[in-house]
């Protein structure tokens, strides 16, 4: 699968020019593990932020995650919705390995070991790339003790909202539901979750791939 062709490779997003896992490495090398304390330093120094539209600091996000006991959920949140917007669609033809990576560290320095991907149920290439490179990635899943749950969102601008993500992981219609928490306190069966978009956790993983001093060049 080819990148999208409007898609120029850039100094470090879009730095790939294939999206498969062998250039990814060749391209930003192996993802190391970071403890909790040193993945929220390095976004936090990085002053990394959401990228939904937001903008709310990622290591605000990881300590409210983190700060209760018990069980915690991460979710890639590609539903994508907002009228003539294609980052998501971009960053899963061209670094879904980038997304994944952002993804991956985020759930292990939490502690989690299932992170939920939300694909757009009528979004087949971005589904084809995604569960592509899953696929490829199937070894370094098993080393790391990660799995992955594919949930199928509708094609709509609400369903990428925070509370109808979780409602859809929780088996219910998923449309937005009143919520006086927010998703980082009491997001998937209630539990604290990590729930971001793709072009975040592509953001996370290019800062521990690459370093500090080369993210915010």
């Amino acid at each position: 699968m080819t990148a999208l062709p409007f898609v120029v490779p850039g100094p470090l997003l879009l730095r790939s020019t294939r999206p498969d896992l062998q250039t990814h490495r060749e391209t930003h090398g192996e993802l190391p593990t970071l403890s909790l304390d040193s993945l929220r330093d390095l976004v936090g120094s990085a002053e990394v932020r959401g990228r939904g539209g937001a903008g709310f600091p990622f290591a605000r996000k990881l300590d409210a995650t983190a700060a209760r006991r018990g069980s915690r959920h991460v979710v890639v949140n590609f539903s994508e919705g907002e009228p003539a917007s294609h980052k998501d669609l971009a960053l899963a033809l061209s670094q879904p390995h980038l997304v994944l990576d952002g993804a991956s560290v985020s759930a292990l320095a939490l502690g989690v070991r299932t992170i939920h991907l939300i694909l757009p149920r009528d979004g087949l290439e971005a589904r084809l790339s995604m569960e592509l490179a899953l696929h490829e990635r199937r070894q370094l899943d098993r080393r790391m003790r990660v799995r992955w749950e594919i949930h199928l969102a509708a094609e709509s601008f609400v369903s990428g909202e925070a509370s109808a993500v979780t409602e859809l992981i929780d088996g219910r219609t998923p449309l937005p539901v009143t919520s006086w928490k927010p998703t980082a306190v009491s997001g998937v069966r209630g539990r604290p979750t990590l729930l971001s978009n793709p072009e975040t956790f592509a953001h996370v993983a290019a800062l521990v791939l690459h370093g500090r001093a080369a993210y915010v060049d």
